[in-house]
Formats: C-alpha cells, structure tokens, sequence
C-alpha cells in the first residue's frame, strides 16, 4: 500500500501542466496531453517516474522500482487551474486527488498539492 500512496502522490504532483494565475484562469489543456516525467517533487517521490496524459481524459503512469515496473491507470479533468486525478489501484482501490497546476508550457509542467508541495515534470513526448 505504500507503493501505491507514493504512486498516487507522484500522479497527483504530475497534475501541474498548466500555467496560470489567479486573474487568468484559462489553460491551453493540449499542452497537457502526452507524456511527462517526474523530476522535481516532495521527499519520496520516484523520480524518472511518467504519467501519459491522453486527450480522452485517460492516463497511464509508469513508475520503476529496481527491476520491476508498476503501471496505475487513471482518469483526469482539468477545471480553471485546477488539476483532479482519480487513480485505481491493483486491488481495485481508487485515490482521488486535486492540485494546482501553477505552470505549464509546452516542456514543463508545475503543480501543487493541497499541503503547499509543488512537482514539477518535463514532457518527454
């Protein structure tokens, strides 16, 4: 369970693709689609890991511990600045988080926690 509660943090944290502020509300949601990779986030967060953002509101996120890769589906919605990831676990089990997004723009990606935390990604496709 522990893998997968850092799993749903590094889903959540991947959630800031767009760039806005208080008195602009409106993203540019393309520059959210495609897949992007994990490079700066709260302790513990698995760096390298990716989460594929597809146009249909689906989401795929790849994280690798040693040998082993853990893929985690999800489901995502973007309203104002505000990013909502529901991801289902291996056991069925679904995490329901929203962030921030604080940046995005065509290589980068910003978000922040309920708790203050930002995460930032790197589009790697």
């Amino acid at each position: 369970m522990k893998i997968f509660s850092s799993l749903v943090v590094l889903a959540f944290v991947a959630a800031p693709l767009f760039a806005q502020d208080k008195k602009e509300t409106k993203i540019d949601v393309n520059k959210l689609y495609g897949t992007w990779e994990l490079v700066k986030g709260p302790e513990g967060a698995p760096m390298g890991a990716t989460a594929e953002m597809k146009k249909d509101g689906t989401m795929l996120i790849k994280v690798k511990i040693g040998d082993m890769e853990i893929k985690i589906d999800g489901k995502f919605e973007v309203k104002g600045d505000k990013l909502t990831v529901i991801l289902t676990g291996p056991g069925g089990e679904q995490e329901k988080e929203t962030d921030t997004i604080k940046e995005l723009t065509d290589s980068k990606m910003v978000t922040e926690d309920s708790k203050g935390k930002t995460t930032e990604f790197k589009k790697v496709k």
